[in-house]
């Protein structure tokens, strides 16, 4: 009798296990599901500083007359020239390309959202197709071992490592899984230490990015040569854009003289960052001459992801303000 029942304490083990082993991989990041309708994810999600309701917060900042007004100066500024300065109490101005991009998430067009309007994600943004998330971008502060580990605990297997190029990136070392319809993907983030995760629903518009291209390792260039000449494609896009395509950032080391002479504001910076997401040119345009040098060398380490036109790695042509606050 006690060996039938070991037997069958055997067989109901291995069949917990078999049946943990096909369960369907954890998708859940930040509180939020692959999948999730739009409509539920922007019921939940909030903004980085307020912490409003982004749903509120678009509908409420898109209708005020005063965002309204300063939206048109930008846009004059940028299709006539010149320069846009943007103060402290206008800030909101830079969520209206964003908040846009929520409505076209609810509505169930194809929309990326940057973490600013989902604080609860960290650091990336999700990407919206058919009125529900179809992938997840980020950049999470743990390091790349711990980061495949959770993917390997998630998706119940260990991943696969390939060498993937994706349209516009440099060719990437990866480990890869694939179930149920489902592809998610890890690399290391050279610049923080930590990871970047990409996991999204296999199908149209983001199947492809999310699958790449395998690269035999043999035809892997040595490097990559990033065209910032005056002859290369360039793309003006807006700062909340470019603010969405952010990998890496270094906060400028507030300047020591200007604290104690009470020196404080916006600098406004012309940027132009490379194919492949490196900032190559930095222009003062505007700010206090005691901040500029602080707010440029802190620029020129930043990363981005590179911005795909046509199919295709372009140069951005871009503004950045950095903003330096006295605290009291």
């Amino acid at each position: 009798m006690k060996i039938r029942q070991c037997v069958l304490c055997a067989y109901f083990l291995f069949g917990s296990l078999a049946l943990a082993a096909q369960a369907s991989p954890d998708l859940t990041f930040g509180g939020h599901a692959l999948g999730e309708p739009a409509d539920i994810f922007f019921s939940k999600a909030t903004t980085v500083e307020t912490k409003e309701l982004t749903i509120d917060y678009c509908k409420s900042l898109l209708e005020d007359p005063k965002v309204k007004e300063k939206v048109q100066q930008r846009d004059s500024v940028d299709k006539n020239g010149g320069v846009f300065v943007l103060h402290k109490k206008d800030f909101s101005v830079l969520d209206v390309d964003n908040c846009r991009q929520v409505q076209a998430a609810l509505k169930g067009e194809q929309a990326n959202v940057g973490a600013r309007l989902a604080s609860e994600l960290g650091k990336g943004g999700a990407l919206f197709a058919y009125g529900r998330l179809s992938a997840f971008n980020l950049s999470v502060d743990s390091s790349y071992s711990e980061t495949v580990s959770d993917l390997e605990r998630r998706f119940g297997f260990a991943g696969q490592k390939d060498t993937v190029a994706r349209v516009g990136w440099p060719p990437l070392q990866e480990v890869r899984w694939e179930k149920d319809g489902v592809l998610a993907a890890v690399w290391r983030n050279e610049f923080t230490g930590g990871a970047v995760l990409i996991v999204g629903l296999l199908e149209p518009p983001y199947d492809s990015f999310l699958r790449g291209t395998i690269i035999p390792a043999s035809s892997l260039p040595a490097t990559r040569e990033c065209n910032t000449s005056d002859s290369a494609k360039k793309v003006r896009i807006s700062p909340g854009v470019i603010a969405g395509l952010k990998l890496h950032d270094v906060a400028p080391v507030y300047p020591e003289t200007a604290k104690q002479n009470g020196i404080a504001g916006v600098v406004v910076l012309s940027v132009t960052i490379d194919e492949c997401g490196a900032v190559a040119h930095v222009t003062p345009i505007s700010g206090a001459p005691e901040l500029i040098p602080a707010a440029v060398t802190a620029v020129r380490q930043w990363r981005y992801r590179p911005f795909i036109s046509s199919g295709q790695a372009v140069v951005v042509e871009t503004q950045l303000r950095i903003n330096f606050t006295l605290s009291h």
